[in-house]
């Protein structure tokens, strides 16, 4: 994040160090975690563009708004960066559950946990494809969510924005079509 991005984050505490890496503050985490639920409960599910925008831009804006007159050359630097921050946030709780490791700037799930994942995610049948993101979506989940009260229980309130930033890596990376062509073939 640049200078003024991170002057404004920190001056209205909407970010924190954590060793070497600006996380988002304890408070903000919190607010997208709770907009990642209810979007994982009533929909739709943010994927791609929308994870950023419907999660993290709508959490944010109520905080933001009530900010007195900030400066458009800071704000503009904090929301380029947010999501970076976000990633920041979440890589450590992830860690912690025993998901995945961080290499470089990537996230990395263990075998453990990908294996977790598989016998949930491939137990169900769908029927259309347009099902096919969901069911991955709730098994992704579930399995984020048993990893995190079984070793992280603190940070259970985060299983519905983890698994959609896990689905938002693997859509950039391609992961998410090809697990999709698998259950579900073009």
């Amino acid at each position: 994040m640049e200078l003024p991005g991170l002057k404004f984050g920190f001056s209205h505490d909407l970010l924190q160090l954590n060793y070497e890496d600006v996380i988002l503050s304890d408070a903000v985490l919190d607010r997208i975690a709770d907009r990642a639920r209810l979007l994982a409960v009533v929909g739709p599910l943010p994927v791609g563009e929308q994870f950023g925008d419907n999660v993290v831009g709508e959490a944010l804006a109520d905080l933001l708004d009530a900010i007195p007159e900030p400066v458009d050359k800071e704000i503009e630097s904090f929301l380029k960066d947010v999501v970076l921050a976000l990633f920041d946030t979440l890589v450590p709780i992830g860690e912690r559950a025993g998901i995945g490791r961080r290499k470089g700037k990537g996230f990395f799930l263990t075998e453990t946990f990908i294996g977790e994942f598989s016998e949930r995610a491939f137990m169900v049948e769908v029927s259309e494809r347009s099902d096919v993101r969901f069911q991955f979506f709730s098994a992704l989940r579930d399995a984020v969510a048993a990893r995190l009260a079984r070793n992280d229980p603190s940070s259970i309130k985060y299983a519905d924005v983890f698994a959609l930033f896990l689905m938002n890596l693997w859509l950039h990376d391609g992961s998410l079509k090809h697990l999709e062509d698998l259950v579900y073939p073009p």
